[in-house]
């Protein structure tokens, strides 16, 4: 979650600390998963709230294959698959506070507007754009795929239990009206 990155002092989380600072002999958090896991995924969601130093220092991996550690190890990034989320550019108030309720998520269907507001974020390092093989964008949930995501859940669910139970339609939309999650804020919620 690169939202925790929020501050240039961050880096030292993904890296390690500096020579001399407390946690110094402890890999980083991302230096460190790699080193001990080189062919892996990394997901770094809600890219678009890390602080500018932490994207600049992960421009090291997207740019060279590598990122130095605190001990000046060179860990190789290449056998990795890197992702990043965000939910830039979208655009259409749903209402919906979320976190703290001062901000309220946006939902769009809009490709160009989507792409306009990944621009404009990196516009003060527009090499994070060149470095990234694709951007796929997201279309929202349907009704439809909502259902289905309910009746996998569901079946999950009941395939672990000991009593059988087979659900009805009048079952699923039970599930989805006291449902924590509300169709509009799964909508809300999908990244781009």
């Amino acid at each position: 979650d690169m939202s925790e990155y929020s501050q240039p002092h961050e880096i030292a989380r993904l890296i390690g600390a500096p020579p001399g600072y407390v946690g110094y002999s402890d890999d980083g958090q991302l230096t460190g998963a790699v080193r001990r896991n080189p062919n892996c995924v990394i997901l770094l969601d809600e890219f678009e709230k890390a602080h500018i130093k932490v994207v600049k220092t992960l421009m090291d991996v997207l740019d060279e294959g590598y990122l130095t550690d605190n001990k000046g190890d060179k860990i190789s990034f290449r056998n990795a698959i890197i992702i990043f989320t965000t939910n830039l550019g979208c655009n259409k108030d749903t209402g919906k506070a979320v976190g703290m309720g001062l901000v309220k998520h946006k939902v769009t269907n809009n490709h160009d507007d989507i792409m306009k507001a990944i621009e404009n974020h990196f516009a003060l390092t527009p090499e994070v754009l060149t470095r990234v093989n694709d951007i796929v964008i997201y279309d929202n949930l349907t009704n439809d795929v909502v259902r289905e995501i309910t009746r996998r859940a569901a079946e999950e669910v009941l395939s672990d239990s000991e009593v059988k139970y087979e659900l009805t339609e009048e079952d699923y939309q039970e599930i989805e009206k006291n449902s924590d999650i509300t169709n509009d804020q799964i909508l809300s919620g999908a990244d781009t």
